[in-house]
């Protein structure tokens, strides 16, 4: 049993807007701090869960932006959703994908644009 985190990075880019827009949402911005707002979740991961248990749930558009930002991850941490279905769905898929990797795996989920 891995314990595993899951990061939800599908935001289309209203909230700050006029900074954040689809092409560059919130989680990519560097808003509170030296890092962006992903980077600063994943730190807060560091030593609780292996990068290789790490999901990120997001979309075709946005995954570059996240693989920019999070360079060590590898393309089996994405899960890509096919459209935004709001955050029970985001969630049930990355169970799903958990699932099938350890049946006895704890998730834990978290936005990826977590103050």
């Amino acid at each position: 049993m891995s314990n595993y985190a899951t990061l939800m990075a599908r935001g289309v880019g209203t909230r700050f807007w006029p900074r954040s827009r689809k092409t560059s949402p919130k989680q990519v911005l560097n808003i509170a701090g030296e890092n962006t707002m992903i980077q600063e979740t994943h730190r807060r991961l560091k030593g609780m869960v292996e990068d290789s248990d790490i999901l990120i749930v997001t979309n075709h558009e946005q995954k570059p932006l996240i693989q920019e930002q999070l360079s060590m991850l590898e393309d089996k941490n994405f899960v890509l959703e096919p459209f935004g279905r709001n955050t029970a769905p985001c969630i049930g898929l990355a169970a799903l994908h958990v699932h099938a990797q350890d049946p006895d795996g704890v998730m834990v989920v978290m936005p990826a644009d977590a103050g």
